[in-house]
């Protein structure tokens, strides 16, 4: 039989598909394939589980959870074998729902059966892996403390208010492919590797998660009430355009700016600016339909 390890994040499995693991589980098991559970929300075990199944060699390895726990798990699958299979039960699910995947559990068991599996890219920006996306201004200052909203702590919107309204764009120099150059004073930079991130925003329409390239999407002239609106057009991962947004295309990136601005990587603080970022093509194998 082959080996599985399931990593489940409980919180949004509770949520979303909580009657749903026996019947996914035993379905797997009559097509051949044994799997080990470990229900865990922090990242330090989810590491751990993702090195163990690379070190004892499992055929594969799934994620239960939403786009955090997805990213995370795959973090340790990077320019390995091993495919990773996705149960989208989190809030959004952007690289799910770029991959095509669908929610139903017995679709979902018969599609890991059937072991059809697509190689994709992975961004990389100064040593952390991203999925969706990365960003550079407004987004990496509202990301984090929108998380906590999301997470019931209804408290913290007033200041995701007050930096919206407060923040001020800076200049920044944008490199693409050492070859372009771009300076603006831009409230954020988005740079994409598929076409979804955040609250299910549909920021990079035409991006490929395996083309070899990213979306690099510039809010050069936008004034925040344009973010804003921009925003709430593309959330549930529909489209929308605005002539203020500029898009390039390129496979490495670099961001400098005289201060230093906060950035994100699939919405995780990074840090700061500078930043570098490059493509790796085709570094992930995930279980498609």
């Amino acid at each position: 039989m082959r080996r599985a390890k399931v990593v489940l994040n409980p919180i949004p499995w509770e949520k979303h598909v909580k009657d749903g693991l026996a019947p996914f589980l035993s379905t797997l098991e009559d097509g051949g394939i044994r799997c080990d559970v470990s229900f865990t929300k922090m990242t330090q075990t989810m590491t751990e589980s993702v090195a163990h199944a690379v070190q004892e060699r499992y055929d594969l390895v799934i994620a239960g959870g939403g786009d955090g726990t997805v990213s995370e798990v795959a973090s340790g699958l990077v320019g390995t074998e091993i495919p990773l299979g996705i149960i989208p039960c989190g809030t959004f699910n952007n690289i799910a729902w770029s991959l095509g995947l669908p929610k139903d559990l017995h679709r979902l068991a018969t599609m890991v059966l059937a072991g059809n599996s697509r190689e994709i890219d992975v961004g990389l920006v100064n040593e952390y892996y991203f999925f969706e996306a990365a960003g550079v201004g407004l987004d990496a200052t509202l990301f984090p403390i929108s998380e906590e909203v999301k997470d019931g702590h209804y408290h913290r919107l007033f200041e995701v208010s007050r930096r919206f309204l407060f923040y001020h764009p800076e200049e920044m120099t944008i490199l693409l492919d050492n070859a372009v150059e771009v300076k603006t004073r831009a409230p954020m930079v988005v740079i994409a590797n598929g076409p979804y991130y955040g609250s299910g925003f549909n920021i990079a329409p035409e991006a490929e998660v395996d083309d070899g390239l990213f979306s690099v999407v510039i809010f050069e002239t936008c004034t925040r009430l344009d973010v804003a609106g921009y925003f709430a057009a593309t959330a549930g991962h529909r489209k929308s355009s605005l002539p203020c947004i500029s898009t390039h295309r390129a496979s490495q990136v670099k961001i400098s700016s005289e201060t230093p601005l906060p950035a994100h990587a699939d919405g995780r603080p990074i840090g700061t600016s500078p930043l570098s970022l490059q493509t790796i093509p085709k570094a992930l194998r995930v279980i498609v339909p």
